[in-house]
């Protein structure tokens, strides 16, 4: 858990140093794409058996999920890192989940 926590911390930071450059939406764009291989690994180890099972409704949960949580929230959080800088914007982070 230690090393999740400080990977995680680490892969933060450098994201908001690279927004700075970057931008927030290149920042996370090429992350995901380095992150594709190995997802696609993970997700051929998950597959389905039964297809049937995955309606639409899932699918389109899944593409809401992928969009909005994953690309255009992160596209905002390194844009606030960039901007409030990395303490400052870690330390409300850690507020806001300690107090709701």
């Amino acid at each position: 858990m230690l090393a999740a926590i400080l990977i995680c911390g680490l892969g933060y930071a450098e994201g908001a140093v690279l927004s700075r450059r970057l931008g927030g939406w290149q920042v996370i764009s090429w992350a995901l794409l380095l992150a594709a291989p190995i997802m696609a690994v993970l997700a051929v180890g998950t597959w389905p058996s039964d297809w049937t099972r995955v309606t639409i409704p899932v699918w389109l949960g899944l593409g809401y999920v992928s969009v909005f949580s994953m690309w255009v929230g992160f596209v905002f959080w390194y844009r606030g890192l960039a901007l409030g800088g990395i303490a400052g914007s870690a330390s409300c982070s850690s507020c806001n989940r300690s107090l709701g």
